[in-house]
């Protein structure tokens, strides 16, 4: 009878120590892949041959969990979107930078033992903060026949739609860390329409990294 009673205390201690409900701040970092498909760009051959590219995503997240298991929140993200290009072997790399404000519904199962799953899904609203073309040295290079400026040719806002999923632990009673495949992707032209060529298909951003993540929940209780 006395470990029956026991093991309920410790069930019932770990149920309130670990519970999710309340403020949780903290930070994510997300190293990764980046794409802008674009159908003209495929289909050019060797003018313009796709590389893998690496990207990375990171920045301040918060989210406040109104049960032990469902939330909302933002996150405050700066994110280099990168693709890299080889033309007729030569390597150069179109680099945009963006300012990320995701608003996300956060799900997980019960935060009662120390791992979970957990994930989140929701839009991105990013802001361009600046867009440029490199050569293989890292160095700007000019884009013949262009009226203004390169970054010019890119929307100032670009919506992106994210889905994450993983795992959680909790590390101590208030500090929480996560390990979740984070997949992002357009379906809207981050480009001005016929800014860098007439009729030119449109360009879609796409984002797929592993999203390592920090969090210091402020519980409400149960």
């Amino acid at each position: 009878m006395k470990k029956v009673l026991l093991s309920c205390a410790i069930a019932l201690s770990l149920s309130t120590a670990f519970a999710q409900k309340g403020l949780h701040i903290g930070a994510t970092v997300t190293p990764g892949t980046s794409w802008m498909f674009n159908k003209d760009d495929s289909d050019a051959g060797e003018e313009y041959n796709y590389v893998g590219t690496f990207g990375i995503t990171g920045g301040f997240s918060t989210d406040y969990h109104f049960t032990d298991g469902v939330g909302v929140g933002f996150d405050i993200l700066y994110s280099r979107h990168s693709q890299k290009f080889e033309s007729y072997g030569i390597g150069f790399e179109k680099r945009n930078n963006y300012l990320k404000i995701p608003v996300l519904l956060h799900f997980n199962t019960s935060s009662e033992s120390v791992g979970m799953f957990k994930g989140y899904i929701g839009p991105s609203f990013n802001i361009l903060t600046n867009a440029d073309v490199l050569d293989a040295n890292g160095n700007s290079i000019s884009i013949p026949g262009l009226s203004g400026l390169y970054e010019d040719g890119y929307k100032k806002m670009n919506i992106n739609f994210v889905l994450a999923f993983g795992a959680g632990f909790n590390i101590t009673d208030f500090l929480q860390a996560s390990a979740m495949l984070r997949l992002e992707g357009s379906p809207f032209n981050s480009e001005e329409e016929d800014y860098f060529a007439a009729n030119r298909a449109v360009t879609r951003n796409a984002f797929g990294g592993i999203e390592i993540g920090f969090k210091y929940v402020l519980r409400t209780g149960r």
